[in-house]
């Protein structure tokens, strides 16, 4: 899998944004690709120090639910998510990632960790593409093609508000089930 993200992010171009990602390789990977012009780096649980580079775009500790007053409509052209990181703002994240992502997001991550199917279905209200690829030991890359995702601020918050009554439903039904 690490080698399959390592292809990815070589071939990406433009800025790129990533979350959760606290491998050295990759980070060097996406600090040392010239075909990146500019490239965020967010991490929620962990803190690293990135290395000097003309292209980070330095911020303030932004948090997870004003990621998109920070991005601008369909400025990022590719995200890369690691799952384990994000998994507890998708509320949110998705609807976010729809909005100011114009062509691609990868997440990767651990199967176990996340109901993928959850996930895909989130973001196949969008009306995107999405390709998932497993690897031995439990490991996926999720890839969604934003590029022809339709964006309205109505639709947006209507999906949240049916998330968020999904959401009362299951913890009602499992209060009552225990």
């Amino acid at each position: 899998m690490k080698q399959s993200l390592l292809k990815i992010i070589k071939s990406l171009q433009g800025n790129v944004f990533t979350l959760g990602i606290v491998d050295e390789d990759l980070i060097s990977a996406v600090q040392n690709n010239n075909n990146i012009d500019h490239f965020l780096m967010l991490n929620i649980n962990q803190t690293i120090e990135y290395s000097k580079s003309t292209k980070y775009k330095p911020t303030k500790k932004i948090k997870i639910k004003k990621i998109r007053k920070t991005n601008k409509k369909k400025k990022i052209d590719y995200s890369i998510c690691e799952i384990s990181d994000c998994k507890e703002h998708f509320r949110t994240f998705i609807n976010d990632t729809i909005y100011f992502n114009k062509k691609k997001i990868y997440y990767y991550g651990k199967i176990s960790e996340y109901d993928l199917d959850d996930l895909i279905k989130k973001y196949r209200r969008y009306i995107v593409e999405i390709k998932i690829t497993k690897y031995k030991n439990d490991d996926f890359i999720l890839e969604i093609d934003t590029s022809k995702a339709k964006t309205n601020k109505l639709k947006g918050t209507f999906y949240r508000i049916i998330d968020f009554f999904t959401m009362v439903f299951d913890c009602f039904a499992d209060f009552l089930l225990s």
